[in-house]
């Protein structure tokens, strides 16, 4: 390679090497040269000419990249694309697997690829090999006769996939194929490369023996500046492009970027790119095995849906959500998400969106193996039926070669079954499924104890597995081989099969097969007598189960390993802990797996050795009796636990001189019935028979004792690590409330806005709130999955929280019964209650249900349950404070407007009082000042004054009085027009101001009114009712009104223009006052405009 520095000695040699490779190109060799330089365009100026010179004799293919969004497997795809004609680019993907081929046709075609199956998670990598496989098969067809060079240009900026094709063409290179790679600027670390992919490439050409010229230099820490976003369509595009060519680090790279730039650069993105990134991002997420983002994105995805009301993609969010969790061996949260799905599905009756979501319930079944054998079997025959009809054949292929909990029950239905995905499996060119289905039909075999047809077909899996170099497989593989030499009692090739099973998962992270693997070994090791061992093994098990939070594996429960470390206690003399175990399992009601009848057996091997060794012969005698008749039940599928058991109730009984039993179990041993293993124990016997019963069976001295050590260091880790995760999720979970809290007003919206929050994130399998009133009613307001409004529906439930005074966890078997309707395995059920003035009380009921039998899993998120409790609680207490200073400002404004108004208006009328009047006539003179008013128009004050008021005060009592008082300010206010306003003056007298009136208006409205005294009924109705008789009012002591009207127009004319408004209004009211005057003057009932005297 050329050093940093760029000295035209420098350039001269790296042109001379560029030369040297074109020419051993002509000769038909390889190799691989990386050009470095801190003045790339200096170097590209000296270099590019020597390049071009040798195009007609070589052919060159070359790019160079710059800071942008690529396609997949970019610039190598679309060379294929542009250089080969469809006929060549169909014969090139000839050998490739059929399921890519509609993907790059799409691609080839439209741009546009699209893969119908959904690639299955452990098939990933398989799959991923066979696409990259496949890129470089195109590039081989685009090589020409002439020697061929690849020229790319600042190489550091290639996306992942390409990588992976550089990777895979270097591991074996086409005849004459140069590799010229330029690096800009100097060096690779700094610019954001991921360094293992680079060293992977550099070790692939140099393992190639290509690897011509590279120096690591220290690279100048220069920052290439981001673009702008550009074409964002486009960038998303590449992005789901980069996905169906399941490059999910390509896409998860360009997602995260598109997102990052997009906010930085305030660009819209609509709602339907929104959800279609956040389910791309979470599902490549899925596929990289990076769960916490996965379900950080694919939440996001759920939530844009929900916005949307989106149903199909509600229920594929919960699927894909389900998926991840199941990956993370969450189970408890995975069933609910599954059921979530499945509800949604079958609502909008979609058989597309049915199929996925049952083809997770699947799944999850097949991990923990908990449905009783008809209903799986309808289950999965209703899947399959589904996934025909979508046409989704690698997934048929899948669901026909695995009936998963129908292998106890396996019957010819599911063996031809299992041969139909077989030849699917074959019609595709999936090894890996066809690897995978040796193996499940040698599980099937198993079943029939026909163990060497068993082993020929792991056989068979195993030499498929070794061409796909896959080391989980292998070491899923390995595993199962070693279980089946083990019930063949081939001791030792079932150690070798579980020490290599182990050793190839050291460097995994399936920590559940890694704890299958160790009960494997420590099951092995018994039976072998190698009892410290075997202790080991199965303590190492136990404590990886804690670990990864796991009350039992796929095959075998907590039960069955707790009974069979017992044993290994008893075996080394640890008898004091041997009984602590059986309390342990008596105490917890610890269960087998169902249909598991060699769980039983071991339990009762441990209790007879128990009971034996304390001097109870009778109960040991039964105990051993019932695990031999357990072994009879079952057939050969577990028989190879008899020969043992025989050979310990024939020592035992030998013991306590029971001659009888002990001879018949000697010779039921040694009678050969169990033909695969006879040879094995029959020496045993023989040994016991002649009294000797430290009998011992042993690893052969050559055997190799797996290293099992590190797998305690691997519990520790991952304790940390799932208590860090759930800290996570704590803080996540927090937050989701807290942004709940901030951004809700209404006590409502709060409380279902939580209970989603809840719903939707801790995996639980039905959320309930129920409103408490203050007298002690209850009402539900929120339940979900399904909407249910009817309160007795919950009848059990509201009885359960009605008196519930503390958080409650009901488990079954418990001595509180959990309600029917619930139909779940456990309930946390707890009060809200809300801090009061007047004090505390219960404001509501929390309810959440679950479906999860790891109940320490369930004592775990107790803790999340009471956080969101408290949260609930102080947002409702927030929520009721300002709800309380709310109303209470309400209330001070009410009153303080009920104070303006009492000190402005009459008390007996309504009317506003003088004060009111004054103010308003001073703001009206104020506004015509500066506004000056319309023409003949002006502001009208009209003074109204009971006539004869006095003799009816005087002759029927004040109470008459203040009627009369109270009716007539009510026919004022009734008279006047909407702009007019009524006052009471004091006494009989009253006032209405009219603004901007004519005096011809003003009249008519005096007229009016008095018309309405003088003929107003209600005043004599008033007598009547305060007398009790009919009153004689004299004609002249009728009730009547004189009125007197002054006008602002004239107040100005008769008051000097520097006299202030105060002085207007006095004057305004004083000309009003004398011509009411004289009205009463001239025989009252009469109406008197105030003229000014010349």
């Amino acid at each position: 390679m050329s050093s940093s520095h760029t000295d035209d000695s420098q350039l001269d040699y790296e042109s001379l090497l560029i030369r040297r490779v074109f020419q051993s190109a002509r000769n038909g060799e390889s190799g691989v040269v990386f050009l470095q330089s801190p003045d790339p365009d200096r170097m590209h100026q000296r270099l590019d000419p020597i390049i071009a010179q040798h195009i007609g004799t070589t052919s060159v293919l070359g790019c160079t990249l710059q800071q942008k969004s690529y396609a997949p497997y970019f610039p190598f795809l679309d060379w294929a694309g542009s250089l080969l004609t469809p006929t060549q680019q169909s014969q090139a993907l000839s050998a490739a697997y059929s399921l890519h081929h509609p993907v790059f046709s799409d691609y080839f075609h439209s741009r546009s690829p699209h893969r119908h199956d959904e690639v299955l998670l452990h098939e990933t990598g398989f799959e991923q090999r066979e696409m990259t496989g496949a890129i470089v098969q195109l590039l081989r067809a685009i090589q020409p006769e002439t020697p061929f060079c690849v020229y790319l240009r600042n190489i550091q900026l290639l996306p992942h996939s390409s990588i992976d094709v550089l990777c895979e063409l270097l591991a074996d290179p086409p005849r004459s194929m140069v590799l010229i790679c330029s690096l800009l600027p100097l060096g690779i670390a700094t610019h954001g490369v991921d360094s293992s992919r680079w060293q992977e490439l550099l070790q692939a050409a140099e393992k190639a023996g290509l690897l011509l010229s590279y120096h690591e230099t220290a690279a100048a820490d220069v920052r290439t500046p981001r673009p702008r976003i550009g074409n964002l369509a486009g960038r998303l595009e590449n992005a789901a492009n980069a996905f169906h060519f399941l490059c999910y680090r390509d896409c998860a790279d360009q997602l995260r970027e598109v997102q990052q730039l997009a906010e930085e650069q305030s660009l819209r993105v609509s709602p339907e790119n929104r959800i279609r990134t956040a389910l791309l991002s979470g599902m490549s997420h899925y596929y990289l095995n990076e769960p916490e983002q996965a379900i950080t994105e694919l939440h996001r995805y759920l939530s844009l849906a929900q916005q949307r009301g989106q149903q199909a993609d509600i229920s594929n969010a919960y699927r894909c959500i389900a998926l991840v969790y199941l990956q993370k061996d969450n189970i408890q949260a995975a069933q609910s998400m599954a059921n979530h799905a499945l509800s949604i599905a079958e609502a909008i009756e979609d058989d597309a969106v049915i199929c996925f979501a049952l083809f997770v319930r699947y799944l999850i079944e097949g991990r923990i193996r908990s449905m009783p054998p008809d209903d799986f079997r309808e289950l999965y025959y209703r899947l399959i039926k589904l996934v025909h009809r979508q046409r989704l054949a690698n997934t048929e292929a899948f669901v026909c070669i695995n009936p998963y909990n129908l292998y106890s029950n396996y019957t010819e239905q599911e063996h031809l079954t299992h041969q139909r995905g077989m030849r699917i499996a074959r019609r595709l060119g999936n090894t890996y499924m066809l690897a995978a289905g040796y193996q499940l039909q040698g599980l099937a075999f198993s079943v029939q104890g026909d163990y060497r047809r068993v082993i020929s077909n792991y056989k068979k899996s195993l030499r498929l597995k070794q061409q796909l170099g896959v080391e989980l497989e292998l070491s899923y593989i390995n595993n199962g081989l070693g279980f089946y030499y083990f019930m063949t009692a081939e001791f030792d090739k079932a150690q070798k099969s579980f020490d290599t099973a182990l050793q190839l998962l050291r460097h995994q992270h399936d920590h559940h097969e890694t704890a299958m693997t160790l009960f494997n070994l420590g099951e092995n090791a018994f039976f072998a007598d190698e009892f410290e061992y075997a202790l080991s093994c199965l303590e190492h098990c136990l404590e990886l189960m804690q670990a990864i939070e796991r009350e039992h594996l796929a095959f075998h429960s907590r039960y069955c390993i707790l009974s069979l470390f017992g044993l290994a206690c008893i075996k080394t003399g640890r008898v004091a802990r041997a009984w602590q175990v059986l309390l342990t399992i008596e105490t917890h009601q610890l269960e087998p797996l169902p249909g598991k009848n060699e769980e039983t057996c071991y339990f009762q091997y441990l209790q007879a050795l128990l009971r034996a060794g304390s001097g109870d012969w009778a109960q040991a005698r039964d105990c051993f009796t019932t695990a031999l008749r357990l072994i009879d039940a079952s057939g050969e599928y577990i028989g190879y636990i008899k020969p043992r058991l025989l050979l310990e109730t024939a020592v035992a009984a030998r013991r306590y001189n029971d001659q009888q039993l002990a001879n018949d179990c000697l010779h039921e041993c040694q009678s050969g019935m169990h033909g695969l293993i006879e040879g094995v124990y029959w020496h045993a016997a023989e040994a016991v028979r002649n009294g000797q019963p430290d009998y011992r069976i042993g690893f052969s001295p050559r055997t190799r004792r797996s290293d099992i050590d590190w797998v305690a260091a691997t519990a520790r880790v991952q304790r940390h690590v799932r208590s860090l995760q759930r800290r996570i999720n704590e803080i996540h979970f927090i937050n989701l409330l807290q942004s709940v809290r901030h951004r809700t007003i209404e006590y409502s919206d709060f409380v279902h806005s939580c209970m989603d929050v809840l719903y939707n994130n801790l995996g639980i399998f039905r959320a309930l709130y129920f409103h408490a009133d203050p007298d002690g009613g209850v009402s539900l307001q929120y339940a979900r999955p399904s909407a249910i409004t009817e309160v007795t529906s919950y009848q059990q439930t509201i009885s359960l929280v009605k008196g519930l005074e503390f958080e409650r966890l009901i488990l079954p078997g418990s001595s509180q019964r959990i309600p029917e309707e619930l139909q779940a395995h456990w309930v946390y059920a707890a009060p809200i209650r809300l801090a009061q003035p007047q004090g505390e009380r219960i404001t509501g009921y929390l309810i959440l249900a679950g479906t999860e039998s790891t109940l320490s899993l369930v004592h775990d998120q107790r803790r999340i349950y009471s956080i969101a409790r408290t949260i609930i609680e102080d947002s409702l207490l927030s929520l009721y404070q300002r709800d309380r200073i709310l109303e209470q400002n309400h209330e001070l404004r009410e009153k303080n407007r009920l104070l303006t108004e009492l000190s402005q208006t009459d008390y007996l009328t309504g009317l506003y009082n003088r004060g009111s009047l004054y103010s308003r006539i001073t703001q009206e003179l104020q506004r015509i000042a500066r506004y000056g008013q319309g023409p003949g128009r002006s502001l009208l004050v009209l003074f109204i004054d009971l006539d004869n008021f006095k003799y009816y005060n005087d002759s029927f009592g004040h109470s008459v009085g203040d009627d009369l008082i109270r009716y007539a300010g009510q026919l004022l206010q009734e008279s006047c027009r909407e702009t007019d306003t009524a006052y009471r003056f004091g006494g009989d007298e009253f006032i209405i101001l009219m603004p901007e009136s004519t005096i011809e208006g003003g009249l008519r409205l005096a007229r009016r009114i008095i018309r309405q005294i003088e003929h107003h009924d209600m005043f004599l109705e008033t007598i009547r009712r305060r007398t009790g008789a009919d009153p004689q009012i004299p004609a002249e002591r009728q009730l009547s009104c004189s009125i007197g009207i002054s006008s602002s127009s004239m107040a100005s004319e008769a008051v000097d223009r520097s006299d202030t408004a105060a002085g207007n209004t006095d004057y305004l009211i004083r000309m009003a006052d004398e011509a009411v005057y004289a009205a009463k003057k001239s025989g009252k009932g009469n109406v008197v405009v105030y003229r000014p005297q010349a």
